[in-house]
Order: structure tokens, then sequence, then C-alpha cells
């Protein structure tokens, strides 16, 4: 992910994604993240938090998941933040 700094959108609703890796960190301009129906998605790295400019974050439909609480408290720094459960 180091290659793609400067993205802004990642959009990866509907896709089979088991983790996302801790690199997310490295996508320090990225404002929106979309992993809506990522069924398959275990958790959400602490490293997101790290994210200063995201100010989406969508989730809804990922229902294996166990680590969205934790890491959605670390986000409420951020002065947008959006979480549709």
């Amino acid at each position: 992910m180091e290659d793609m700094n400067n993205l802004r959108e990642l959009r990866l609703d509907g896709t089979a994604l088991k983790e996302i890796p801790s690199s997310i960190q490295c996508l320090k301009w990225l404002r929106y993240l979309d992993l809506e129906n990522c069924k398959n998605l275990l958790n959400i790295p602490d490293s997101i938090c790290k994210l200063r400019f995201l100010r989406t974050l969508i989730v809804s439909g990922c229902s294996n998941s166990t680590n969205y609480l934790k890491t959605c408290g670390a986000l409420k720094i951020y002065s947008f933040f959006l979480l549709h459960i």
C-alpha cells in the first residue's frame, strides 16, 4: 500500500476481504473507506486510527467482525466520522 499513499477513496464493498492489513496507515490521505457487506471481514486494525483525514467509514453488513467497537472508539478524534452498522 505504500505506493498508493495519495489515495483518497477506497471502495472494497462486497468483497471477500478477510482482514485489512495494518499497512493501511500508509494511505495517509484516505478520506473514504467503504467496507459495506464484507461478510468475511474479521476486524479493523488499530492502525486505521492513524488515518487522520478519514471522514467516512462504512461497515454495514460486516457481520463477522468483532473488533469494530475498539477501533471506532479511537476514531472519535476526527472532525467527522460516519459509521453505518
